[in-house]
C-alpha cells in the first residue's frame, strides 16, 4: 500500500514538472512572438514574470537585439530604458545592441545605450564600421566624439573608412578622414579605401583620398 502511495505521488509529480515544462515553453514562444509582433503588453508580462529582459531566444539572439532586427520599436525603447538591461549581450553573428542601432541610424538608442555602458570598440566588427556601412553620417561623428576609434580592423582588415568607401558614402568618408582615419591601409582582400571608391566609381571621393595626408 505504501509502496503504491508512493508510486501514485512520484507520477503526480513528474505530471505537474510536464505541465509546468509545457507552460513555460509556451511562455518562451509568446516572449519570441510578442517581440516580433512589437506587442509591447504581452511582452512586458512576461518579461517581469520571470523570463527577464535578457532572454537569449531559440535563434540565438538577445531579446533587445532581436526586438531591433524585427524593428519593434517600442519593445526595444521599453528594454533600453529598464535598468536591468545587459545592452553588451550578442547574437551568434556577434552584433550587439550599439552596432545595430549604428547601422540603423537611431541616434537615440545610440545615445542611450551609450550611457547603459554599450562597448564602442569591441574587437572585431565596431559599431563605427556598422554606421559607416550604411552611410550614416550623424551615428559616424557621434561614435567617434564618444572615442570610437577611427582605425578599428574587422577580422580581415576592414576599417570603417574602406566601409564608406564600399557603400559610395563620400560624406561618412569625410567625416572619417577629418577624425585621423588612415587612407593608406589595406585589408585581407587587398582593397584600400581608395581602391573602393574606384571600384563604385566614386570620383568625388577618389579625389580626396588622393589629397589625403591621412
Amino acid at each position: 500500500m505504501i509502496k503504491k502511495v508512493a508510486l501514485r505521488k512520484a507520477l503526480i509529480s513528474f505530471a505537474f514538472v510536464a505541465v509546468c515544462a509545457k507552460a513555460q515553453a509556451g511562455a518562451y514562444e509568446v516572449y519570441q512572438w510578442a517581440i516580433e509582433m512589437n506587442q509591447l503588453v504581452s511582452f512586458q508580462q512576461l518579461a517581469n514574470k520571470g523570463l527577464g529582459p535578457n532572454l537569449i531566444l531559440s535563434n540565438g539572439s538577445p531579446a533587445l537585439v532581436y526586438a531591433m532586427q524585427r524593428g519593434s520599436k517600442e519593445v526595444a525603447e521599453w528594454l533600453m530604458a529598464r535598468g536591468d538591461i545587459d545592452v553588451n549581450l550578442t547574437d551568434v553573428n556577434g552584433d550587439s545592441a550599439l552596432m545595430l542601432a549604428s547601422y540603423l541610424g537611431e541616434i537615440t538608442w545610440v545615445q542611450t545605450l551609450l550611457k547603459k555602458g554599450a562597448l564602442i570598440n569591441p574587437s572585431g566588427w565596431t559599431p563605427l564600421h556598422y554606421a559607416a556601412s550604411n552611410a550614416q553620417v550623424s551615428v559616424v561623428q557621434l561614435l567617434i566624439a564618444n572615442g570610437a576609434q577611427v582605425n578599428a580592423l574587422s577580422p580581415n582588415g576592414t576599417t570603417p573608412l574602406m566601409m564608406a568607401a564600399r557603400v559610395r558614402s563620400t560624406e561618412s568618408a569625410v567625416a572619417l578622414i577629418k577624425q585621423g582615419a588612415n587612407t593608406k591601409l589595406v585589408n585581407q582582400a587587398g582593397f584600400s579605401a581608395l581602391n573602393y571608391a574606384e571600384k563604385t566609381d566614386n570620383s568625388d571621393l577618389k579625389i580626396i583620398l588622393l589629397k589625403s595626408d591621412n
